[in-house]
């Protein structure tokens, strides 16, 4: 089974234990990297940077698990965004489903940023899937019912996604193809985005039109 890098996608030598695993030019960036600030989280590794913030590989520092944690650059409404998410967290616990990354917690490091945990989903982006020929039309297929099903559930807790694209997408073929939705939450809480439901049907269609599936009815 192929492996990849969690931080730049480059394939690893050998199959890793964990997806902590890195490649050496990441490991050694990571080891040179200090935290930004304390959070109730361990930084392993950052993953990726954008101009709202760097999202880091990292465990929580009492329990178990993997986060992608994302903290955000020095922003002005950062008590409206906690605010919202007490308000909709728990509309987000009672959403379970296997193909979504679960919004874990919101909160505030000791300087006051804004920071978004989220479970860790190892796997590469649907966007690349041209690029995985051992994805059939069934696999495809499949696909398309996961994050069909991923949507609904989000839809019957009466909330939305918001940011339903490709690159928002996670596949893995281990143990069978298995798809999962990125981002749950994030522009509920931190943009103040209202749910709409038929904006989410929309995309979805678009994204699996562009894989080669039928949208759904």
């Amino acid at each position: 089974m192929a492996m990849y890098c969690p931080q730049c996608g480059t394939d690893l030598p050998a199959p890793g234990s964990s997806p902590l695993d890195l490649c050496p030019k990441c490991l050694l960036s990571a080891a040179l990297s200090a935290p930004p600030d304390s959070c109730p989280y361990r930084i392993v590794a950052p993953i990726a940077e954008s101009r709202t913030g760097t999202t880091y590989l990292a465990q929580p520092m009492h329990g178990r698990g993997i986060v992608a944690l994302k903290i955000f650059t020095d922003r002005v409404d950062v008590d409206d965004v906690l605010a919202r998410y007490a308000r909709l967290k728990p509309a987000f616990a009672r959403v379970t489903h296997a193909g979504i990354a679960r919004l874990v917690d919101v909160g505030l490091t000791d300087e006051g940023l804004l920071y978004l945990a989220t479970h860790f989903v190892p796997g590469w982006q649907l966007s690349s899937i041209d690029d995985h020929k051992s994805i059939d039309r069934d696999g495809r297929v499949e696909i398309a019912r996961q994050l069909t099903s991923a949507v609904a559930a989000i839809h019957d807790a009466g909330l939305a996604h918001l940011a339903i694209d490709a690159s928002n997408v996670r596949v893995s073929t281990a143990g069978g193809v298995r798809a999962a939705l990125l981002g749950f939450g994030a522009r509920m809480v931190v943009d103040g985005a209202e749910p709409s439901r038929a904006a989410d049907r929309d995309a979805l269609a678009r994204m699996l039109r562009g894989i080669g599936v039928a949208a759904p009815a």
